[in-house]
């Protein structure tokens, strides 16, 4: 071995040892420090099994403020009993139901008078569907007093008075007319940690918007028709 390849030899082993020292350090930190990656917002990371009952079943505190989004209890026969409970910090209300084996479909409301190009299901049990607001009309007005929409590219000042949106209750069939004035077409979106559902992009003037639908009665779509850099 030559004076150059030992002189190299020693500088890899004088690195070497930082190296070692700083593993040993991250290894003692890890053992004492408590790393919390779980991605779930403060208030679903609380949510976990409390005690169990005489029967050894394992059940939520309900009487623990922290623990009141999910309320069941798991029996003998490992059957999840679910009970309906509205969470007063967030604002929505559990219903959760038991798969009887095979589905079937149901007529539930003959005309929701909204085409559902995008269709979900929030937090709140309230079903929201939407569809481009170039496709009008629809079979669903606005509200009175709701401002209409201009039509854009329109030569004669058209405006368009019906809703492309709507929201309804999956327990009464009650529809509820929304307002969305940017195109959605193709656009994505999802939920927020609030239950907020969130939606990006579309087509034309909504290929930069953001809009956000939060989970109260009488919400509507908040557009920011130009948000994002670029269209999506």
């Amino acid at each position: 071995m030559t004076k150059l390849d030992k002189k190299a030899f020693n500088m890899k082993r004088l690195f070497n040892v930082p190296v070692i020292f700083i593993l040993i350090l991250f290894f003692l930190l890890g053992v004492e420090c408590d790393f919390n990656l779980n991605p779930l917002p403060d208030f679903l990371q609380e949510t976990q099994f409390e005690n169990t009952d005489n029967n050894n079943n394992k059940n939520i505190d309900d009487n623990n403020e922290n623990n009141n989004i999910f309320n069941f209890n798991i029996d003998n026969d490992n059957n999840v009993n679910f009970n309906n409970k509205v969470n007063n910090n967030v604002g929505y209300k559990q219903s959760f139901y038991k798969a009887d084996g095979e589905g079937r479909w149901e007529m539930f409301v003959q005309d929701a008078g909204v085409s559902a190009m995008h269709l979900v299901i929030n937090h709140a049990n309230k079903a929201v569907f939407f569809d481009s607001p170039i496709y009008n009309p629809s079979k669903l007005m606005l509200p009175n007093g709701d401002p209409c929409r201009p039509i854009p590219g329109a030569q004669h000042g058209e405006v368009d008075c019906w809703a492309h949106a709507a929201e309804m209750d999956v327990f009464t069939g009650q529809i509820r007319p929304l307002k969305v004035t940017t195109d959605t077409w193709c656009s994505s979106g999802g939920f927020g940690p609030d239950g907020s559902l969130v939606q990006t992009g579309g087509w034309k003037d909504g290929g930069r918007a953001v809009r956000y639908l939060r989970t109260c009665d009488n919400c509507d779509w908040e557009e920011f028709p130009v948000a994002l850099s670029g269209e999506r």
